[in-house]
């Protein structure tokens, strides 16, 4: 132990200028590098929460513009139905539906007993609905081809009821017939 405070004592200046290092590095560290650390550390946290929000960011954009692309598309396929599908005025719907369901009655041996129609709008609709209800009589075979005929018809026409009636003194069949169309309402209407 007295070697040791001898090479101390003889040695001093060398362990001071030791002492000022290594307090100097450990200084250095705890001012300087730490809390570099500290803040780099920090700097990964926040850069991966970034890239995570950028990434759901980015989901949420593309849902978005999916989302937006699904309503130009639908759109696009609504105007066309309006334009295309649709009758365009009140004019174009009665054509539909009575002369056009007239000449089906007319072409498979059916009489029209009464027909009446109104129309309707719905508020907050910019459709407006044209429905007719007719009377025919005829036979069984020729009301089912009636029927099918207005199924399969290229116009806009859609069937709300069919009523059959069997009258007793008449071998013919009745048959009540609701239908509607609907038209775009005029603009400024």
């Amino acid at each position: 132990m007295i070697q040791l405070r001898r090479i101390v004592a003889e040695k001093r200046l060398a362990f001071l200028a030791v002492a000022v290092s290594v307090a100097a590095v450990v200084g250095l560290h705890v001012l300087a590098v730490y809390p570099l650390t500290i803040g780099a550390a920090q700097a990964r946290q926040r850069e991966a929460a970034s890239a995570q929000t950028l990434a759901t960011a980015q989901r949420s954009y593309r849902a978005a513009r999916g989302t937006t692309d699904e309503m130009s598309v639908t759109s696009e396929q609504l105007e066309r139905f309006y334009t295309e599908i649709l009758p365009r005025d009140l004019a174009s719907a009665r054509e539909i539906t009575y002369a056009r369901l007239a000449a089906f009655a007319s072409a498979h041996d059916l009489r029209i007993e009464r027909r009446n129609g109104s129309s309707d709008h719905e508020e907050g609709s910019n459709l407006i609905r044209l429905r007719l209800t007719m009377l025919l009589t005829g036979e069984w075979a020729d009301i089912r081809a009636f029927i099918a005929a207005v199924e399969e018809a290229s116009e806009f026409i859609v069937i709300h009821e069919i009523v059959l009636i069997q009258s007793e003194e008449e071998a013919a069949l009745g048959l009540t017939l609701s239908v509607s169309t609907y038209y775009r309402a005029a603009l400024g209407a």
